[in-house]
């Protein structure tokens, strides 16, 4: 790999440098498993040798490995310590280097406590501790080339030349099959480094990135609160002279101060009045919306009869859509169920899916609320008509704050549904049902056909039926 490599993701070039440095303190973070396997293997060692060799060399030798492996410990707790710059890593490569290669020749003096043993004795033990010291190795030095050849090469050579020389004779077999494991634990080593070297560097070159869409995100988040702020303020800003403009009107469109004077004035009036309610309506909503988003809202939850609260939003609607000509059918389910959520919220989910199906379905039309147990177990509450719907390339945008959706009557593409030119949505319905029925744990479920009409159900829960 070159000394400098020519990769560039964000603002940040990686150099072999950065990748080495990297690598190295990844080796150092390993000494820590390292330390617990070398003391467990020596003690192990010792304790399996200690009546067939001289006891005292065999607890000198095991001394000196555990004493040399704390060494290790600490130059690894010191390098740790704080973060080192990347012209730092030579110099501490050839510490650990050291490190390693004096530790590989302690596990290889290991092999004269065999020497006491006949060679069919000795064969099975001593590829097994090659077997264990080429495994170490891999798993805790193939990080850095240098540190893995100054371990195994030491720590590996007397166990192999022992077995070559078993008989007093080389064989060449068994000399044979030790070059071919040395030189495949270097081609794995080889490969486990290039795997390395490559994590490391895609970690690095995309560093850059991953700080960028941090910020972003934090960017993001700190817009959208102040944006959840300002529509706070502003909502409550604009509450105060829209209330006054609601109740000043009123009083004139009710004369109670005495007759306007003119039949124009007494138009007006109604008409400011209503704007006002309208508007107020929106400014509600645009409220409701931005507490939802921001996750504050919490639910006043309380048990109640579901067939109560059906009846009721029946009861709020059926006047109005008798008189703009609509058919507003009610099916509520057989034997309601009592519920367990907050009923506000809930009746506000549902008013806003049969306002948007009575406001969008022109006269002459129909518009069912239907609510039944599904099978399996949860609350099923379907608003169905057969109005303009929404063209399915926008009906995902439906649910989505301030998407503005527009329904036309496709048999009269000059004018709006019911309510003349100027009628939409003002993108906050839907959203605030997905969000209320959320916050129940349920979910809305959205299906639309222009010029055959719409079909919004709130599925609630098994749990949310109350007992």
């Amino acid at each position: 790999m070159a000394d400098t490599i020519a990769q560039q993701s964000g603002t940040r070039t990686v150099s072999r440098a950065d990748i080495d440095a990297h690598l190295l303190r990844n080796l150092f973070r390993r000494v820590g498993p390292l330390v617990i396997a070398n003391v467990a293997t020596s003690i192990f060692l010792v304790l399996m040798l200690w009546n067939r060799t001289d006891p005292v060399w065999l607890a000198l030798w095991g001394a000196a490995l555990i004493g040399w492996t704390m060494m290790r410990f600490m130059l690894a707790r010191a390098f740790l310590a704080r973060p080192r710059p990347a012209s730092e890593s030579r110099k501490w490569i050839i510490a650990f280097s050291t490190g390693s290669g004096v530790n590989g020749v302690l596990w290889g003096l290991s092999v004269v406590f065999f020497s006491n043993f006949s060679p069919a004795e000795t064969q099975a033990p001593e590829m097994f501790v090659m077997g264990a010291l080429t495994i170490a190795a891999l798993a805790g030095y193939s990080n850095n080339l240098y540190a893995f050849g100054a371990f195994l090469v030491p720590a590996l050579l007397p166990y192999g030349e022992a077995l070559a020389f078993a008989g007093g004779v080389l064989d060449p077999w068994i000399g044979g099959f030790f070059c071919l494991w040395m030189l495949l634990a270097w081609v794995m080593a080889v490969g486990i480094n290039e795997g390395f070297a490559e994590s490391v560097e895609l970690t690095l070159r995309n560093s850059g990135l991953v700080d960028d869409l941090t910020a972003a995100l934090h960017q993001a988040e700190a817009a959208n609160t102040a944006k959840s702020r300002f529509i706070s303020n502003m909502s409550h800003e604009l509450r105060t002279p829209l209330n006054a403009v609601i109740g000043y009107s009123e009083l004139m469109t009710q004369r109670l101060m005495g007759p306007l004077g003119n039949e124009k004035y007494e138009e007006y009036a109604e008409s400011i009045h209503k704007s006002g309610v309208h508007l107020l309506g929106f400014v509600e909503d645009i409220l409701n919306v931005s507490e939802l988003e921001s996750g504050d809202v919490e639910l006043d939850e309380s048990r109640f009869p579901f067939g109560d609260l059906h009846a009721e939003i029946v009861a709020n609607f059926a006047p109005g859509a008798e008189a703009d000509g609509v058919t507003f059918i009610a099916r509520p389910v057989a034997h309601a169920p009592w519920l367990h959520a907050d009923r506000r919220a809930l009746g506000t989910a549902i008013s806003h899916l049969v306002s948007n199906a009575l406001k969008f379905t022109p006269g002459g039309g129909k518009v069912e609320l239907h609510s039944a147990i599904n099978d399996d177990g949860s609350l099923l509450v379907r608003v169905s008509d057969n109005g303009v719907g929404i063209p399915p390339e926008i009906l995902a945008d439906a649910v989505v704050p301030f998407a503005h959706i527009q329904q036309r009557d496709p048999d009269k593409s000059d004018t709006m549904v019911r309510g003349g030119p100027g009628q939409t949505t003002k993108g906050l319905g839907l959203p605030m049902v997905r969000m209320l029925t959320e916050l129940h744990g349920g979910r809305l479920v959205l299906d639309s056909t222009p010029g055959r009409g719409t079909v919004a159900e709130i599925h609630l829960p098994k749990y949310r039926l109350a007992a």
